[in-house]
């Protein structure tokens, strides 16, 4: 397969100053291969990976291809569903992302590859083994999850980790999670109210290590907690339910007031409106609460390239 006559003019600047050859192409838009390159400079790799672009992505795509790495690190969001991510302009390309070497993805920077509708997307998707990763600004990166991927190991030989209620700051078991970070000199933090919902598990992990463990990873953020008919539901957990259905590209939950109350509608890319209905009652069963669902058109809602916000107030 013959290369483009020229990169694509919108990534002109990041390859400007450097040889002719050493310039990566562009797939044509309707290619359905892909040709064997000399790597780019490593530099112009930064900034492509930098860019955000959609190009970057097909450039991306070839360096895989050209440079075989076994290890991805994302967020899910660019690994699993997201408009402008890998995995959908493969797709749109016609390329395989099971036949790349990649045989390990790791994610971070929100709940989402602890949730096991998401991590199947992930790694179906990929043809790989998809692993949580726990961390934050303030604290570092103080989790990771195992082979047996039964939820993120909190690395206590650098960490202190708590679990407290979050109104009486009582010890919990389910509650909010609590750091205090050891060997941080330049930026020590003490008992650290992170906002993460957690649940530390009871049973030992079947990998053998003694860390704490939080069973589902990361399970939502407690101020994105809503309140729906006195109920507690978590925006995690309606994600979990909804990507049990691989029909549903994209989802929304739209906040409004009904009167007094907040109530809850989930906006969903899908074909027909019994797939609507089939959600709405998974939603039901797992959740305890119904909400309404509504089909919306293909392409419709937002894509997201780093964290969601896929709560949206009305």
């Amino acid at each position: 397969m013959e290369p483009c006559a020229a990169p694509n003019p919108a990534l002109s600047w990041l390859f400007a100053g450097y040889p002719r050859s050493y310039r990566p192409w562009i797939l044509p838009e309707r290619s359905t291969g892909i040709q064997k390159l000399q790597p780019p400079d490593p530099l112009a790799l930064q900034l492509v990976e930098a860019a955000g672009l959609r190009d970057a992505c097909d450039l991306d795509l070839l360096l895989f291809f050209s440079r075989h790495p076994r290890v991805v690190l994302s967020s899910e969001q660019l690994a699993a569903y997201v408009g402008y991510d890998l995995a959908e302009v493969a797709r749109e390309r016609g390329i395989d992302l099971s036949k790349l070497p990649v045989r390990i993805t790791v994610h971070a920077g929100e709940p989402g590859a602890g949730i096991p509708a998401v991590r199947a997307r992930i790694e179906d998707g990929w043809g790989a083994r998809a692993f949580d990763h726990g961390g934050m600004t303030e604290m570092g990166a103080y989790g990771y999850e195992c082979t047996r991927q039964a939820g993120l190991h909190v690395n206590e030989s650098e960490f202190i980790v708590e679990v407290i209620d979050p109104a009486t700051a009582a010890p919990a078991r389910d509650g909010e999670l609590v750091l205090t970070n050891l060997g941080r000199v330049g930026s020590p933090v003490v008992r650290y109210r992170t906002g993460d919902h957690v649940r530390l598990a009871e049973a030992p992990c079947p990998c053998g290590r003694t860390f704490s463990r939080l069973e589902g990873g990361i399970l939502g953020r407690l101020d994105d907690m809503l309140i729906v008919r006195g109920v507690n539901v978590f925006p995690a957990a309606i994600e979990g339910v909804v990507r049990r259905f691989p029909a549903i590209d994209e989802f929304q939950i739209e906040v409004f007031r009904a009167g007094e109350l907040d109530e809850v509608r989930v906006l969903v890319e899908v074909g027909d409106a019994a797939g609507a209905s089939r959600l709405q009652e998974a939603l039901r069963a797992s959740l305890g609460i119904r909400l309404e669902v509504a089909p919306v058109p293909l392409r419709s809602l937002p894509r997201y390239e780093l964290k969601a916000r896929r709560v949206v107030r009305r």
